[in-house]
């Protein structure tokens, strides 16, 4: 099932969202499929990763109607492809409010056809909330993602604001949209609080939950500093390995070809 969309988002900071965006495209892409990240969050930590600069030729153009999707697709390595962003994203916010449901469908319109054409997968970064660059992501993918953090309990009431938020996507014009799988990150499994958190979120969502959960793990954060993904920092730490699984039980799911 190739040229599938994917949304990564939730509400709630903190909880390893662009981490996992960016470990599972890396990972994707090194296990032979064709891997596009649309980074669709303003702050541009994706991007900084991916890049390492302020690119030209960027999501921001797309939505300010000036670029193609085509024109601002970055090569970055083998099989992986990157969709950047600048900060002044979040400048045109009011244009697209402007355009009304036009503007809720410029990345469905602009981006679904092109990145199911060209790549096995497309994986989008969204920003920590709800607002009009969210509705355009999710409007414009066929499944959602959501990271959750291991042991917070607002963690898992912003699954359940996901959940909900998904089923208003259905109603409002993208009915083709589903919630694919949660991922708990952040797990330390010695601890009963973890455990127990683990436990609920299977017994909450049954069908909707990674058998892959990310342990915690330090390199994570050494790799941000450094502006790398795990894999080009630490490719043997339990981090890396745990997105190794998630990627590879994706790649079974969607039955992804691999290069």
């Amino acid at each position: 099932m190739a040229g599938q969309i994917v949304s990564i988002f939730t509400n709630k900071g903190g909880v390893g969202k662009t981490t996992t965006t960016l470990s599972l495209s890396d990972r994707l892409a090194m296990e032979g499929v064709k891997t596009l990240l649309i980074d669709c969050d303003a702050q541009c930590n994706a991007t900084s990763t991916m890049t390492g600069k302020k690119p030209n030729n960027n999501l921001t153009d797309i939505f300010s109607g000036t670029k193609t999707a085509d024109e601002c697709t970055h090569a970055i390595r083998e099989n992986l492809y990157c969709i950047p962003n600048i900060e002044q994203l979040s400048e045109i916010e009011p244009l697209i409010i402007s355009k009304g449901h036009d503007g809720l469908m410029h990345m469905r319109n602009n981006l679904s056809d092109y990145c199911r054409n060209n790549f096995d997968i497309t994986i989008i970064d969204c920003p920590p909330n709800f607002g009009i660059f969210v509705i355009n992501a999710l409007f414009c993918s066929d499944l959602a993602i959501i990271p959750t953090e291991a042991g917070s309990k607002n963690s898992i009431e912003g699954l359940f604001a996901a959940e909900k938020f998904i089923k208003e996507i259905n109603e409002m014009r993208n009915t083709d949209l589903q919630l694919f799988k949660i991922l708990t990150t952040k797990l330390d499994g010695r601890t009963n609080i973890g455990r127990d958190y683990l436990e609920k979120v299977n017994a909450k969502f049954p069908d909707h939950v990674f058998k892959t959960y990310i342990r915690a793990c330090v390199d994570f954060q050494y790799a941000e500093n450094m502006n790398k993904t795990i894999f080009q920092t630490a490719p043997k730490s339990s981090g890396a390995k745990s997105y190794t699984e998630a990627a590879k039980e994706i790649i079974e799911l969607l039955e992804l070809r691999k290069c």
